[in-house]
């Protein structure tokens, strides 16, 4: 790796141009590439979402279900799950 890829600042400018571009899935490949890497690129994939539903989708499944129609996951209600 070149070392200039090391200097944060630099990196970010580079992860800030790709994800303007719209490709967030290159950024993720950069996340799992290097160790180096992963910080500056999951924080760029998380600082801006458009919705909640990728937050959504990090809880356990159990939490959440999707509504087929609307594509929409919409939170379950804890207490239902709840054995008291």
């Amino acid at each position: 790796m070149h070392p200039c890829l090391l200097i944060a600042e630099l990196f970010e400018n580079i992860v800030r141009r790709v994800i303007a571009g719209d490709d967030v899935a290159s950024v993720a490949s950069l996340a799992i590439t290097c160790q180096a890497f992963k910080e500056i690129s999951l924080n760029a994939i998380w600082r801006d979402q458009a919705n909640l539903v990728p937050l959504i989708k990090c809880m356990p499944a159990d939490l959440w279900t999707e509504n087929l129609v609307s594509r929409v996951p919409t939170l379950v209600s804890y207490f239902t799950h709840c054995q008291i």
